[in-house]
């Protein structure tokens, strides 16, 4: 987690408050807002980062624990939904149990590829885990970087950077720069990943986040074009709407639901 903990402090300026991550995300709230439970329903989220997810669904009047993996992140959450009432943050690194005890949660979420820092055996023991802590039909919503993102093999096919187009295509970990470190990151089509958490959810909804609105790392190419990003925001409300996209993105989201009965995990 130190690589996360290094950049905990720039992680708004870097991405948060950018163009295209206000874009990206302002798409993921327009999906939640269709599938949560009405307020003030609890949720439980997971790789919080530095708190903007957790601020807007306290906002909308949900109840909200705030995980994340690095107590420098947590410190920052802490910071954003200070004076929240129905809000908390805790340090909980995915790979280990929920220091929850026997709380029970209405949905579990993960934005932004939080996931991928997990290998498979990790997200089977997470879905495991999260499948005692939610009710019957409760809802798992996780936003996840797919293996075929076409911005992204544009992009390194213009710079020359065979290795980098490629990348997501790999059954291994790929290194990540964060901050001091290098973190291994998995990419998962959505079979990939709905085959990790069966058999204790079923997937719902599949939609693309990032189709036409490009990866955060082109945010200084895309400020040097503002109108060429705006037709991406306009374009991706159209494209959007089109499941089969999901792995083409730069990220997808995934809605699940807890199989109703213990029939559904022998």
């Amino acid at each position: 987690m130190q690589g996360f903990n290094d950049i905990a402090g720039i992680y708004d300026q870097t991405f948060t408050h950018t163009r295209i991550g206000k874009a990206q995300r302002n798409i993921v709230w327009r999906y939640l807002l269709r599938d949560l439970p009405d307020p003030p329903a609890s949720i439980l989220e997971m790789n919080g980062g530095t708190g903007t997810d957790a601020l807007f669904l306290l906002q909308q009047g949900y109840t909200v624990t705030a995980t994340d993996g690095a107590a420098n992140m947590v410190s920052e959450i802490k910071k954003k939904i200070a004076g929240q009432t129905n809000g908390k943050a805790l340090v909980w690194d995915l790979h280990g149990p929920l220091p929850l005890g026997d709380a029970k949660y209405a949905v579990g979420f993960s934005n932004f590829g939080g996931w991928n820092c997990l290998h498979t055996e990790a997200l089977q023991q997470l879905g495991l885990q999260l499948r005692d802590h939610l009710p019957e039909n409760g809802k798992l919503i996780v936003v996840v970087m797919g293996r075929k993102c076409l911005w992204e093999r544009f992009y390194f096919l213009w710079k020359g950077d065979k290795h980098n187009r490629k990348r997501r295509r790999s059954k291994n970990a790929v290194p990540a720069n964060t901050g001091s470190g290098l973190l291994p990151v998995y990419y998962y089509a959505p079979k990939e990943l709905a085959a990790c958490l069966h058999p204790y959810f079923t997937v719902r909804t599949i939609r693309p986040v990032g189709i036409c609105i490009p990866p955060s790392y082109m945010e200084k190419g895309m400020k040097k074009i503002p109108l060429l990003l705006s037709l991406c925001i306009v374009l991706e409300k159209f494209f959007g709407l089109f499941p089969f996209l999901s792995n083409q993105a730069d990220h997808y989201y995934m809605l699940l639901e807890k199989n109703k009965s213990e029939a559904h995990i022998r």
